[in-house]
């Protein structure tokens, strides 16, 4: 039996938390060292009771650090695929919500293009080399899921180059969110245009964290000049700054 056919089955019989558990810790620790990490890094922003987004869960290491933090998560993932790992893997927690849409500029329906790996399926048709297929999936703003649930404690986006057409959907302040950056030639000019969305919104901090490190960068957090200067003078000059993710939170 394939990992796939044993993955699908185990979703049927309500065994896939479980099998993913060990499968995260037994036969691939990788996943397991992550989810820890993303947990000591979030927990400087969260805490019990806090309501989390993870926009772009794909299959849900965020939205586990989240819940081991006693957070309250509505997750949003277009992927079929995603969404039906995440449901299986949380579904029976009471602080976990899955919302199966895209999120960008308007709200609507558009093209998901399906990657080889799920992680690199995007709006975008020209993100990644090689997609697959593509599918209709549902597409909300951020603007409505705050109206629908409320404002997050903090805000994950990681939504493979869709990030400035996400924030052109939201018009008021979360306190803290990350997202991820691409310093690279050709990328720079869409985070730099994040951030000056976001510095629309009142005076902030930035951090970063590069390379999926989970760990922050700086021990001093940096003002809105110092954060351009650093990703368009520094990041696109140093192989590991090349992504990461950008952690604002505002004064």
């Amino acid at each position: 039996m394939t990992n796939e056919a044993i993955k699908n089955l185990s979703m049927r019989l309500g065994l896939y938390p479980t099998l993913r558990k060990i499968y995260d810790s037994v036969i691939k620790p990788s996943n397991a060292r992550e989810i820890r990490r993303a947990r000591d890094l979030y927990s400087r922003f969260v805490g019990p009771g806090d309501l989390c987004f993870d926009l772009g869960a794909n299959v849900g290491n965020t939205v586990e650090a989240f819940l081991g933090l006693k957070a309250r998560v509505v997750a949003l993932e277009p992927h079929p695929d995603c969404v039906e790992q995440l449901r299986s893997r949380f579904g029976r927690n009471p602080n976990f919500r899955c919302v199966p849409k895209a999120v960008a500029r308007d709200p609507g329906t558009a093209k998901l293009h399906i990657a080889p790996a799920s992680q690199q399926s995007s709006l975008k048709p020209d993100w990644w080399q090689e997609h697959v297929s593509s599918i209709d999936v549902e597409v909300t703003t951020l603007d409505r899921l705050l109206d629908e649930f409320g404002v997050p404690k903090f805000c994950k986006i990681d939504v493979e180059g869709c990030e400035q057409e996400v924030f052109e959907g939201l018009s008021r302040r979360i306190p803290v969110l990350s997202f991820e950056y691409h310093a690279q030639e050709g990328e720079i000019g869409r985070t730099l245009e994040c951030l000056k969305r976001l510095h629309g919104f009142g005076p902030f901090r930035v951090n970063v964290s590069p390379m999926e490190t989970f760990r922050l960068l700086s021990d001093e957090w940096w003002d809105y000049e110092a954060s351009l200067h650093f990703l368009s003078q520094e990041a696109a000059r140093v192989p590991d700054y090349y992504y990461g993710d950008i952690f604002v939170k505002y004064d």
